[in-house]
């Protein structure tokens, strides 16, 4: 049996609601975990899986994927979607000077 590895999920700009998240150590290979209890937060974003590549636009693994972790350790970032959200109205005063109606 292979000696345990250090295991780092980052949020890439996103949070970590519990650091204690962030940081695993395993021995051989591990099955990716969700984003359950929302561990890791960005505000506007949803959380759409991990990379290995900090840049990934694209999720290239998901939740019940199976990885061989090596012995140097590995590094899975968050990929993140943007949420479209509709603006917020802001009420319009009349303009100083405008009649006002009552």
């Amino acid at each position: 049996m292979r000696p345990p590895v250090r295991f780092h999920h980052h949020a890439n700009t996103g949070s970590a609601a519990d650091p204690k998240w962030t940081d695993t150590t395993i021995a051989g290979d591990y099955t990716i975990v969700g984003n359950t209890h929302d561990r890791f937060t960005r505000d506007g974003y949803e959380f759409q899986g991990w990379s290995q590549d900090p840049k990934a636009t694209a999720a290239s693994l998901r939740t019940g994927d199976i990885i061989d972790v090596p012995q140097a350790g590995a590094d899975l970032y968050a990929v993140w979607k943007r949420v479209k959200t509709e603006p917020t109205p802001v009420p319009t005063l009349p303009q100083a000077g405008a009649a006002c109606s009552a």
